[in-house]
């Protein structure tokens, strides 16, 4: 692919989102995680869920539930699912998605940056869902 854009050959979407799973791909076409976000609170797209409940896509074979670490657990417990509530049943390896943290903080190296994409991309006006669970903080 370097050789193509070293050359400047226009290069289809597809190549760059070939082999990625399903939330992956729709962050590259929405061009990155806040425009992608945007959209997901907008209702524009939607997060596939996690095949973790013990059905099986082939409904006549039941698919065991692993023991899960505590790591796990955690994410499991924190993970949005495809309705957007947080909480699954369970979680493995492989598994994407979003989950929703207890505390959510900015350092002052990329708080401005932040501060730019939410301007452009949610609103000047718009306001932080938690603000109890956000803070920034800088060192001097």
């Amino acid at each position: 692919m370097i050789d193509k854009i070293r050359a400047g050959e226009e290069i289809p979407l597809s190549e760059f989102t070939a082999g990625e799973d399903e939330i992956t791909r729709q962050v590259i076409e929405y061009g990155g995680l806040f425009p992608f976000n945007v959209a997901r609170m907008q209702g524009k797209v939607f997060l596939p869920p996690i095949n973790s409940t013990g059905e099986s896509p082939v409904p006549t074979r039941p698919m065991p539930l692993q023991p899960m670490t505590l790591a796990e657990k955690i994410f499991a417990r924190h993970m949005v699912n495809e309705k957007g509530e947080v909480g699954v049943p369970s979680v493995k390896p492989g598994d994407t998605g979003f989950a929703r943290a207890d505390l959510r903080f900015s350092h002052e190296y990329v708080t401005p940056m932040a501060a730019i994409f939410f301007e452009r991309y949610v609103g000047k006006d718009a306001k932080v869902n938690d603000p109890r669970a956000s803070s920034s903080f800088g060192t001097t």
